[in-house]
């Protein structure tokens, strides 16, 4: 039971770091430069962190492998996002999104992790996904260039979750490091791509983008990387306890519940969509859980 209270855990704090993400979009916009140079802070901050209380990066070449793959997966990711939010809908994004993080890994861990395939975790599923599916407007239309985004994405995130997963459980029995440093790892590698691209860009955009208060920006940025460092850590921790095929609906569905509560502090409102989608929620991690 401890390892599902860490995976609510974990949820919270994605939760927050989407409300700081928000906080800075709406202040400083969601420009490509502007995403890739919030990477480059994030990483810091939270690796800073790490080294101050006494963590360190190890190496073996198989995780150093998968860190290079994740942190390449997150780049390509924020692309594709930063592209979908300029031509499609962002509710239609958002689902997505989740229904990749829910289903590769649920087949992932089924098929190929060994997971035993249960009557809860088929109802939490389904009704996790019937959650999703409710708040989308299918009467907007797309064009076919943002479906393949949508697609694209469905697939980045599902890959994200499955190779953390395959990492943690390491089923060709090679030599792997530590949760911590497997994290920290990832996050170097993330943050040397992210400035990378954001040196490039800048160069060619010629000139830099003037930024009001910039301890601000340090501050909403530096704590979306901590929070989102601590939270994938949480989750990368729990893989070694609680199968793919639990982790994830279980996850999704605690991310549509904070949600809701998140929008709140943006002046968002409650619908009855979200309080039905909060029901089947319930209900679905209740069946996984017993």
């Amino acid at each position: 039971m401890f390892y599902y209270l860490l995976l609510f855990g974990a949820c919270t704090l994605s939760c927050i770091q989407v409300m700081f993400q928000k906080a800075t979009v709406k202040r400083y916009g969601s420009g490509l430069i502007n995403t890739y140079r919030a990477g480059v802070i994030s990483a810091i901050v939270f690796l800073l962190i790490m080294f101050a209380v006494g963590k360190r990066i190890t190496l073996t070449p198989f995780s150093f492998g998968l860190a290079i793959f994740f942190a390449l997966i997150n780049i390509v990711c924020i692309y594709f996002a930063f592209s979908v939010m300029k031509i499609g809908i962002l509710s239609r994004y958002s689902l997505f999104l989740n229904l990749g993080g829910l289903v590769i890994p649920f087949i992932y861990g089924v098929l190929f992790n060994g997971d035993p395939l249960t009557a809860g975790k088929i109802i939490c599923l389904v009704l996790v996904i019937a959650a999703l599916m409710l708040n989308i407007d299918f009467k907007s239309k797309d064009s076919k260039k943002a479906i393949i985004y949508y697609l694209v994405v469905f697939c980045l995130n599902g890959l994200a979750c499955v190779t953390l997963a395959f990492h943690q459980n390491n089923p060709w029995n090679f030599e792997i490091i530590s949760s911590e440093s497997f994290t920290m790892l990832y996050m170097v590698i993330y943050g040397l791509m992210s400035l990378a691209i954001y040196i490039a860009m800048s160069i060619k955009a010629g000139k830099q983008e003037p930024i009001e208060k910039k301890w601000l920006y340090i501050g909403l940025t530096g704590g979306s990387g901590v929070l989102y460092g601590f939270a994938n850590l949480t989750s990368t921790i729990c893989l070694l306890h609680v199968e793919p095929s639990m982790q994830y609906p279980i996850m999704t569905g605690g991310a549509i519940v904070l949600a809701g509560i998140a929008g709140l502090f943006f002046k968002e409102k409650i619908t009855w969509k979200y309080i039905v989608s909060c029901i089947l929620v319930i209900v679905g991690t209740t069946a996984i859980l017993l």
